[in-house]
């Protein structure tokens, strides 16, 4: 008799990518295939990323960054933003916690708090906005009575995850980068696809 149970993956939209801010069709129909770690069966698939892919992606995120609102937003209107995204993964935390144990095998026990978790790193990163010195009056060395240490957002970043604990790694390379005003492009591990 069998233990396991068959389960739909709690994730739409498998066959799209989310690039600049829509869902778009993949330049080719190659996909990922999950496998869920205590079947050993088909999970889900997702649509694999190829060059045409990538480069779609890296220019939509750098007109983001050159012409959007994001990088000109202050600190404090960026970490709103955060906040709402770490509510809307706390939200979701049965599904996150559904998803990790069957890409990489993780307890289930364990994956329960990975929404929470999530949340409490972007609150982190938030929270920075009041304290991090975006701007630090200084003193300059030769000449003059006034310098500025000013430190601004500096394009687009690419946030690679690894298949383990991916969304505490999506939390903590996303959330400063959005805090700092950059824009970002987020490639997940093919065997945590999920981003479980």
């Amino acid at each position: 008799m069998s233990l396991a149970v068959r389960a739909e993956a709690p994730i739409g939209r498998t066959g799209r990518f989310f690039i600049g801010g829509q869902w778009v069709v993949p330049s080719s129909g190659a996909v990922i295939d999950v496998i869920d770690s205590a079947t050993e069966e088909l999970y889900f698939r997702v649509a694999q990323a190829q060059a045409a892919d990538m480069s779609r992606a890296v220019a939509a995120a750098r007109e983001a960054f050159d012409e959007g609102p994001w990088p000109r937003l202050t600190p404090a209107e960026r970490a709103g933003y955060l906040r709402a995204i770490g509510a809307e993964l706390r939200l979701r935390g049965e599904d996150i916690a559904e998803i990790w144990p069957r890409e990489s095998g993780v307890l289930h026990t364990f994956a329960a708090n990975a929404g929470t978790g999530a949340e409490a790193a972007f609150k982190r990163y938030a929270a920075l906005a009041r304290t991090f010195p975006f701007e630090e009056p200084v003193k300059p060395t030769a000449g003059g009575q006034f310098g500025m240490i000013v430190r601004e957002p500096a394009g687009v970043v690419g946030a690679i995850i690894p298949w383990n604990a991916p969304m505490g790694m999506i939390s903590n390379k996303v959330g400063p980068a959005l805090l700092a005003g950059c824009t970002v492009i987020l490639k997940s591990a093919p065997g945590a696809a999920g981003g479980g």
